[in-house]
């Protein structure tokens, strides 16, 4: 952590002038404050249940160690320390790597087809945080025809980013997507909160708003069957430990993807070490 210089003499080393990086500086506090007493909990949680995987978001080892009836995502809405130190951590937690646009083409797949007009929603971020996908798509596709929406619950939504020619919208995911024919709706690590039953109602609020040249584009981890990287690993954990959940492999998410009428067209991958992808996903 520091590295001696001289004769009582000592300064920083690379690793700790990282750390106290603002944005980093957020994701220690996020993961000692929110994900570690869910961890501590863990073992007397996973005994009182007989050592099956959690399933109910309601009740998890977040809920024991926090001690509340809520699920964590409405807690953390309530308490904007936790929530300001999560949404930094969200923004820079896989700086350095590959980024979804680098291996998918979003126009070639997903602007094709009908016309596009000024009208025509091309991407919806459903759940979509402070905006930081929008903003890489606008960045990525600065003459992107078509309306760009950022969609979050209301106190999200007052802290999204300057998002020149992003549409900012109050939604909730569990309730019917109010924009419908989109030519993408797109969700980044939404999925992975919740169990297979959750989630799939969560995907059938936007089945039901898709037209013939709608995709959903899932961007998660697909983990392998075997060999998991440690770091995929680790967040597998945290899912199962504050969020009753999982990262999921490719059959598991056909399986959720069959609960809500769904399928797999095809899986990109963009980061080869944690098995980020975009998965294309059309109804059956």
């Amino acid at each position: 952590m520091v590295e001696e210089t001289g004769a009582d003499t000592f300064k920083a080393s690379n690793i700790t002038q990282t750390l106290s990086r603002p944005l980093i500086a957020a994701g220690l506090r996020h993961n000692f404050n929110m994900c570690a007493p869910a961890f501590q909990e863990l073992p007397k949680f996973l005994k009182d249940t007989k050592y099956q995987n959690p399933y109910d978001v309601m009740n998890s080892p977040f809920q024991r160690a926090f001690q509340i009836d809520e699920p964590p995502f409405l807690w953390v809405l309530k308490h904007p320390y936790h929530l300001e130190n999560a949404n930094k951590w969200m923004s820079v937690q896989r700086e350095g790597s590959n980024e979804w646009p680098d291996a998918f083409n979003f126009e070639a797949e997903c602007c094709a087809g009908s016309k596009i007009t000024p009208e025509t929603p091309v991407f919806v971020d459903v759940g979509g945080g402070i905006g930081h996908q929008c903003q890489l798509l606008k960045d990525r596709y600065p003459n992107i025809q078509g309306r760009v929406i950022l969609q979050d619950q209301p106190p999200m939504v007052a802290q999204a980013l300057p998002l020149p020619g992003v549409e900012k919208m109050a939604h909730d995911f569990w309730t019917p997507e109010p924009v419908k024919g989109a030519r993408a709706y797109y969700m980044r690590n939404i999925l992975h909160d919740y169990p297979d039953e959750a989630g799939a109602k969560i995907l059938r609020q936007l089945v039901d708003a898709m037209d013939k040249d709608s995709v959903i584009l899932i961007d998660e981890m697909v983990l392998p069957t075997t060999g998991t990287h440690w770091r995929a690993a680790q967040l597998d954990f945290t899912m199962m430990s504050a969020m009753a959940a999982m990262e999921r492999t490719e059959q598991q998410w056909k399986e959720l993807l069959d609960k809500a009428g769904l399928k797999i067209k095809k899986v990109v991958v963009y980061n080869e070490q944690l098995r980020d992808s975009i998965i294309v996903v059309v109804p059956k």
